[in-house]
């Protein structure tokens, strides 16, 4: 078994963009990882459904708490945009 040093991937955005792509690609075979070239230069995973549809996973990385710039950050990349509150059953 391989054991995973999950608190040191805060530091290394590389570390951590590898491992979770890898994890995603052995769940979604079909994706592709591309290198992000927007601002963050993250790494993305892109896929097609089975209706020819695009998705892409962004592989966000944060430190420290969820503040609301960064919710936004992510927020912004969902479309539609989700209903938090839906999602957990609170609406």
């Amino acid at each position: 078994m391989v054991t995973v040093p999950w608190a040191q991937l805060q530091y290394n955005e590389k570390q951590y963009a590898s491992l979770v792509s890898t994890l995603l690609l052995r769940l979604r075979p079909l994706g592709r990882v591309v290198d992000g070239s927007g601002g963050d230069r993250g790494k993305d995973v892109f896929e097609y459904d089975e209706d020819n549809r695009l998705i892409i996973y962004k592989l966000k990385s944060f430190t420290g708490r969820l503040t609301g710039s960064r919710r936004r950050q992510v927020e912004a990349l969902c479309v539609p945009p989700p209903n938090i509150k839906q999602m957990l059953g609170t609406s």
